[in-house]
């Protein structure tokens, strides 16, 4: 069996107007995975599950190999939270005197790549928290997830607000990051650009439910508009036919290499081919499920 950081199996929680789960998942060492779904659909649920900010109703979380269940304290020594508004509770205390009451939580909290972060993101750490833009604050989270050397990064929207040179900063260093091959991230964005740059694989949430675990490259190389010389009306039914349009004669696919033979031994020309990009895939596979 693999190796893993994260373990989830049948994991639930029910709130009064929303259900979330059952959700099956693993994270595996080296990986960056981007958690994608329309607001509303449990993306934070999810992380405030694994950080045990919310208890479940059911289901497992096996953390690290095993080594560590939900039960012990020792997880989030290992594991680097940026999401929410997790400091807000704070937000009278000046962003260095936050650091101070942060530094106390991680027993391999690192003086030195704090301020090495502060200084490269220009933080003012004489500025209250709660009078920091949303901007400075979410990479006020970043810099506190990264400063204790964890394992396992959580980001929930973590370039949601971020200057452009800012969120630039913050994928190379999530690159830097990954260099050690026992890492791994789970993301939470809503940005092609940051998904296609970084992300080996991609979970489709929808309302609670996980619809979709996908490999990031596969679905770039398999889904593909394809313009025909003809298309007959049993076309509809292949399996691998997303969407038709007559005018002109086009089909969306997503399985570029399983409908080619098929087409070709129906005497089907394709004239032209475009590989749809990867918000337009991601809005087909939503609007599917």
């Amino acid at each position: 069996m693999s190796n893993f950081l994260l373990k989830i199996d049948q994991l639930t929680k029910t709130f009064k107007y929303f259900e979330f789960g059952p959700i099956d998942v693993r994270v595996e060492p080296g990986t960056i995975t981007a958690l994608i779904g329309s607001n509303g659909s449990g993306k934070s649920t999810f992380f405030r599950l694994v950080m045990q900010l919310f208890q479940p109703d059911s289901g497992h979380i096996l953390y690290f190999n095993g080594e560590l269940d939900s039960n012990d304290s020792r997880i989030k020594q290992d594991m680097g939270y940026a999401g929410g508004d997790l400091y807000q509770a704070f937000g009278q205390l000046s962003i260095r005197e936050l650091a101070n009451l942060v530094r106390y939580w991680y027993e391999n909290w690192d003086e030195q790549k704090y301020q090495e972060l502060v200084d490269r993101y220009q933080i003012n750490q004489k500025e209250k928290y709660t009078n920091s833009s949303t901007g400075t604050k979410k990479k006020i989270a970043f810099i506190f997830a990264l400063a204790h050397h964890p394992q396992l990064l959580l980001l929930d929207e973590p370039f949601s607000g971020v200057d452009f040179v800012s969120s630039r900063k913050m994928q190379t260093d999530l690159v830097d990051f990954m260099e050690n091959p026992n890492h791994a991230i789970i993301l939470a964005t809503h940005q092609q650009e940051e998904i296609k740059a970084l992300c080996d694989y991609i979970w489709l949430l929808d309302k609670g439910k996980m619809i979709g675990i996908y490999e990031k490259d596969q679905i770039l190389e398999s889904w593909a508009y394809l313009s025909l010389n003809k298309m007959p009306e049993s076309l509809r039914k292949h399996p691998h036919v997303i969407q038709m349009d007559s005018h002109p004669n086009r089909i969306i696919t997503d399985s570029l290499a399983a409908i080619e033979p098929d087409l070709e031994q129906l005497g089907i020309e394709v004239t032209h081919y475009q590989r749809l990009e990867l918000d337009e895939i991601l809005t087909a596979l939503l609007e599917r499920a």
